[in-house]
């Protein structure tokens, strides 16, 4: 048995020390002290970054023996098979996930260890989907914006990864809220024992390994990565009534071509392997009929249920690359639905 809850993998693929720094510092800042660090290290020796990220990872293993600092493996490909690896070396009941260059806020895991406290509880239900295999958190983030007038460079905070509606979307179309804007990587939090009975992230997908994951976790999908199974479930996926965290966009993301992740496959520019990503994601995750919405659930659902649905979990370009639906003009303020 593990002696921690939360094994907390941190892969690096050429970041900034001074982000892993604070990276790092927000899981000691962490009011649950239930934790082990796993890093796992990508970044090429000849890299100019490598000796600072190396002194950084090495300062916080001397400094706490929950701290693990591991070299990715020669064979060892992109983001997903990073995480991978740090999963593998753990063996702690739940997974979470933070990006090097993110942070949490110091609450995140406590309010991820209410809902583990609270499963329970009437919070839950009486429904048979009641085990929670995903829980995250919101996150703020500074979207950069250039101004029309003189290119001046501001930025937008908002916070992604948080539905004010979600308690109304019903365990079993949760397909919606992963597919349409999933939450970002950082703030979730993984059952280990479905993580190891799917084995874990597909290495083989450039970008959107992350809602791949989350989709094959909570659905019965056997050995294969690529074997397809009708939607249906095995448990919930929580999204907490919070902010845990912050992500930070930059001009070394993934989706900005920068050497983070998945970059090394961007070839013919990044939106054009997110759209090959997003046809595989499609295929392998069919979209539910509305039949099928209808069937499982447990309120009488109103006409314009489904319409209401993509709307309230669509993000940006989401719901057209990853669900393959149009964009729908509805009114999310609507009561789409009624209880029995």
């Amino acid at each position: 048995m593990s002696s921690v809850t939360y094994d907390v993998i941190i892969p690096i693929y050429k970041v900034k020390p001074k982000w892993i720094t604070e990276c790092l510092d927000s899981v000691i800042a962490q009011k649950i002290q239930d934790w082990r660090v796993i890093i796992v290290d990508g970044t090429p020796a000849e890299d100019e970054l490598a000796d600072g990220i190396t002194n950084v990872c090495m300062h916080y293993v001397n400094l706490d023996p929950r701290f693990v600092y591991l070299k990715q493996g020669s064979d060892v490909e992109g983001v997903g098979g990073a995480r991978n690896q740090g999963i593998a070396h753990g063996d702690a009941p739940w997974v979470a996930f933070l990006d090097a260059d993110d942070y949490w806020y110091a609450d995140h895991l406590a309010f991820i260890q209410e809902v583990l406290d609270a499963k329970d509880t009437p919070t839950w239900g009486d429904d048979e989907l009641s085990d929670p295999l995903v829980i995250y958190t919101a996150a703020d983030t500074h979207i950069p914006m250039e101004s029309l007038k003189g290119g001046e460079v501001t930025s937008w905070e908002t916070t992604i990864g948080y539905y004010p509606e979600a308690w109304r979307i019903q365990p079993t179309h949760t397909y919606f809220r992963l597919m349409g804007m999933p939450p970002i990587t950082s703030q979730v939090v993984v059952r280990r024992d479905r993580l190891e009975a799917i084995s874990g992230f597909d290495d083989r997908l450039a970008i959107v390994e992350d809602t791949d994951c989350w989709m094959r976790v909570i659905v019965q999908h056997g050995d294969s990565k690529d074997s397809l199974t009708p939607f249906s479930p095995l448990g919930v996926v929580v999204q907490c009534d919070a902010v845990g965290g912050y992500h930070r966009l930059h001009e070394d993301n993934t989706t900005n071509a920068g050497p983070q992740t998945a970059a090394k496959y961007a070839e013919g520019g990044i939106w054009a392997k997110f759209k090959e990503a997003g046809d595989i994601c499609m295929a392998r995750h069919p979209r539910p009929s509305e039949e099928f919405l209808i069937e499982h659930s447990n309120m009488e659902l109103k006409e314009g249920y489904a319409d209401w649905l993509v709307a309230v979990t669509g993000g940006v370009n989401r719901p057209q690359v990853l669900t393959g639906l149009d964009d729908l003009d509805s009114d999310i303020s609507k009561p789409w639905f009624a209880p029995h």
